[in-house]
């Protein structure tokens, strides 16, 4: 993930979008409004190594990760006595 999220970096067209809106808040999920650096580096953070493209989608959508990371949260959460 780390090489894919540097090669975008050093694209010579990112300066264009980084800080464009990359994903809208939504009142459903806990992140704020972020721009296409801001996903990117949330990415770096907390992405697998090895994902694939619709995983890389689903953080630019309203809800800001994979689905996967919500049922961990959810199971984690169930699992608190």
């Amino acid at each position: 993930m780390v090489e894919y999220i540097d090669a975008v970096r050093n694209n010579k067209d990112f300066a264009e979008v980084d800080r464009t809106l990359g994903r809208l808040k939504s009142d459903m999920f806990d992140l704020k409004e972020e721009c296409v650096g801001d996903v990117l580096g949330r990415m770096e953070v907390e992405a697998d190594e090895f994902v694939e493209w619709d995983e890389i989608l689903e953080y630019f959508t309203r809800r800001g990760r994979p689905q996967h990371f919500e049922d961990l949260k959810l199971s984690s959460v169930a699992r608190v006595p």
